[in-house]
């Protein structure tokens, strides 16, 4: 593809109408749930097809990336988007599928590696007209690499083992065009019941730690550069069943029950999310 316009063309541009309700409710202070959650898709919509002016292999990893370690040698090589006439959806979908035989004989750590490096991870997220997290799932469920991975009885540890290696001070600084969307992607995955119930004790006891830390410099330090909700996605679904504390505060709390569920967190007030926070018990600085 040659430009943002191709792009768009390529994956099936953002519905219309909810473009127009968008940008027609923008002003509007107290617009109601499904005009700001339009105002939320197209923001982050416009923002990633803007990135993307060079096309989707910036979606893609080009060159070494900060997810990328270098004893993994056995991850699988992404084509680059070659066609001529910009391809439908599905065939777009099966031009980045992996052959079944190759990854089964992946490591699991090649397989997670395969999984964040995937190029067209974000589309769905980013177009979905429901939440992010939705077209997240969507993508759970067409990509080959995640069948393969909660297949893997070593998943979860391996998942811990790399989510524990990551320095969020080299994610920032990568040269990753869309880091913080692959950020929200991974701690997505991480949240998975699939990977958190093949966590022991002993392994549940390291994320919590991990991600109440990494909560309290996201909310400090890395706000406005990265994810929040997805973060506390995952260390709200880990303490739900660890904690019995936190699990009597979610039944007090109607909206976290749907937080836990389909991870929208639109109607949360900065009070409900303070609030939230300290439920945690993340640090959070003084202002």
């Amino acid at each position: 593809m040659k430009n943002k316009y191709e792009f768009a063309a390529a994956f099936g541009d953002i519905d219309p109408e909810l473009t127009e309700k968008a940008f027609d409710y923008t002003g509007e202070k107290n617009a109601s749930q499904s005009k700001r959650r339009a105002v939320r898709m197209i923001t982050v919509a416009a923002a990633v097809l803007i990135t993307v002016s060079a096309g989707i292999a910036v979606l893609g990893a080009t060159g070494k990336m900060w997810f990328h370690k270098e004893e993994v040698t056995d991850a699988y090589s992404f084509p680059e988007y070659a066609a001529e006439e910009p391809m439908d959806w599905n065939r777009v979908r099966d031009y980045y599928q992996v052959p079944e035989d190759e990854i089964k004989a992946m490591s699991t750590e090649g397989v997670i590696e395969t999984c964040l490096d995937y190029p067209i991870f974000g589309i769905s997220m980013v177009t979905s007209n429901t939440s992010i997290y939705a077209g997240f799932r969507e993508t759970l469920d067409s990509f080959i690499g995640f069948k393969e991975l909660f297949s893997r009885p070593d998943a979860g540890r391996k998942m811990l083992e790399f989510y524990e290696s990551i320095d969020f001070e080299d994610v920032v600084d990568s040269s990753d065009t869309v880091f913080s969307l692959r950020v929200r992607y991974l701690e997505y995955i991480m949240a998975e019941e699939e990977i958190l119930t093949q966590l022991t004790s002993e392994e549940r006891s390291r994320l919590k730690a991990v991600c109440v830390e990494n909560l309290a410099d996201r909310v400090n330090k890395y706000r406005d550069r990265l994810p929040v909700d997805s973060l506390l996605l995952l260390t709200a679904r880990l303490s739900y069943t660890d904690d019995p504390g936190f699990k009597a505060y979610v039944g007090e709390h109607p909206l976290l029950s749907g937080f836990l569920k389909d991870g929208w967190l639109l109607d949360f007030t900065e009070a409900d999310l303070q609030d939230l926070l300290d439920a945690l018990g993340v640090r959070q600085s003084e202002k």
